[in-house]
């Protein structure tokens, strides 16, 4: 593998891990600080707070795992 193919798949799963874990913060306010409320007629807060949680989460797995398969790959052994 090319070596700027490998940082470009590291900045990749580093910007994942980030936006998930962002997320994830975002979620967790918005079930505890806007709970009951809410959005028009898209839904109540703390369900959105939920998807962000969850989807935060998955991203956080993902970027985890990324960064897992690329040590492995790009160390040499």
């Amino acid at each position: 593998m090319k070596k700027n193919t490998g940082y470009a798949l590291i900045y990749a799963s580093l910007v994942l891990y980030i936006l998930g874990g962002i997320s994830i913060f975002c979620g967790v306010a918005l079930m505890v600080l806007m709970k009951g409320q809410s959005y028009g007629d898209w839904g109540r807060m703390d369900s959105f707070g939920y998807v962000l949680l969850f989807a935060g989460l998955s991203l956080t797995i993902l970027g985890v795992l990324f960064m897992r398969i690329i040590r492995n790959r790009l160390s040499g052994g």
